[in-house]
């Protein structure tokens, strides 16, 4: 039987893993110091949060953001059968 499933090394593209890790590794560098007045999530100026799911909160440039929707519009087209 085969089972629809999403595989991350072939579906996403190289610079795109790239980007997202680096995003991931510098998280805590682009949050608001002033986070505690504000809330413990906000980022700094020029960024926004990334957005891939409800819980994710990690701080982006808009244009990542914006590419992180896309990827996930197009998500579907790249699913593997196997």
């Amino acid at each position: 039987m085969n089972k629809l499933r999403f595989d991350f090394s072939r579906n996403v593209l190289p610079a795109t893993r790239t980007q997202v890790q680096n995003d991931n590794n510098q998280a805590a560098d682009r949050r608001n110091p002033s986070r505690f007045v504000y809330g413990p999530l906000t980022c700094q100026n020029g960024f926004v949060w990334r957005e891939v799911d409800a819980y994710d909160y990690v701080c982006v440039t808009p244009a990542t953001r914006q590419q992180v929707l896309n990827d996930n519009l197009a998500a579907i087209s790249r699913w593997v059968y196997g």
